[in-house]
């Protein structure tokens, strides 16, 4: 079974939005550090949905993600909480 939806959610409130957009994939974590960058170069849009931020550190790793997926091509969207 291929899954060809190009669109991810990730975050807390992701649950929510991928049942409301069910043609985007609700994946396995709300953490995107935690997410290999090749996988999530394969997606066109990804919407972080009040994304998990705890500390100083781990806001500008979430930043740094972001800016090399869009430098990539990918469209991020990113809904606080």
């Amino acid at each position: 079974l291929i899954d060809r939806r190009d669109s991810l959610t990730i975050g807390a409130g992701s649950p929510g939005v991928s049942l409301e957009f069910p043609f985007m994939v609700k994946n396995y974590g709300d953490d995107i550090t935690r997410y290999p960058m090749e996988e999530l170069k394969r997606y066109k849009l990804i919407f972080l949905v009040e994304p998990v931020v705890e500390s100083l550190e781990q806001a500008e790793r979430v930043e740094e993600i972001v800016e090399e997926l869009v430098r990539s091509g990918t469209l991020v969207v990113i809904e606080p909480s």
